[in-house]
């Protein structure tokens, strides 16, 4: 009986790191998430995107033909959208998380220079630097990260979209499927076992 136990244990033991998954978020900072109006270049005051788990210091939303990650059918007059580091200013953007999140995957361009992706834990201690240099293209980055700052030596730098992970772990329906059925497996060995005694 002990053994049947152990294996009902062992199964959702198993099968519980699969109940659960974080809620994955992909902005793209059109107006259908957010409506800014269709300028070319809103300075945000950082807490437009707060229902989205993010917030924003020296960052502006763009509307620019130049972006190469297409925002259709959300275009405005067939230009795309995203966020840029105002370079009026220190020249770097900083976009912070309400959780933090694993990893972050961008889609960024720069118009000269290249782009800098700096990393900070929740203790604003800093996990990485990241010279994505220039032109565009899409960067995974790891870690408990908390906030991020992307910069340039005074080009133009862009994220046209941002993925990442928001809030806490949400069960996931198909694997209390699973859990369900590890469990009742479990049970009909551990009856078995009972009626064998």
């Amino acid at each position: 009986m002990r053994n049947a136990v152990k294996m009902v244990l062992f199964v959702v033991a198993l099968l519980l790191p699969l109940s659960a998954q974080a809620n994955t978020v992909t902005l793209h900072f059109t107006n259908n998430e957010v409506n800014l109006g269709t300028s070319s270049a809103i300075p945000l005051s950082g807490n437009e995107y707060a229902a989205f788990g993010i917030s924003t210091s020296n960052v502006y939303r763009y509307i620019d033909s130049r972006d190469p990650f297409s925002d259709a059918p959300n275009q405005v007059s067939g230009k795309n959208l995203g966020i840029g580091a105002n370079i009026n200013s220190n020249g770097i953007g900083i976009v912070g998380f309400a959780t933090p999140t694993p990893f972050i995957t961008i889609d960024w361009w720069t118009l000269s220079g290249q782009e800098t992706i700096d990393l900070f834990d929740p203790a604003h201690t800093a996990i990485s630097s990241t010279n994505l240099g220039s032109g565009h293209g899409t960067t995974t980055l790891t870690g408990n990260i908390s906030s991020f700052d992307f910069h340039d030596s005074g080009g133009f730098v862009a994220i046209a979209d941002l993925t990442y992970s928001q809030g806490p772990l949400v069960p996931e329906p198909s694997s209390f499927l699973l859990l369900g059925t590890g469990m009742i497996g479990g049970i009909g060995l551990l009856r078995r076992r009972i009626r064998l005694l």
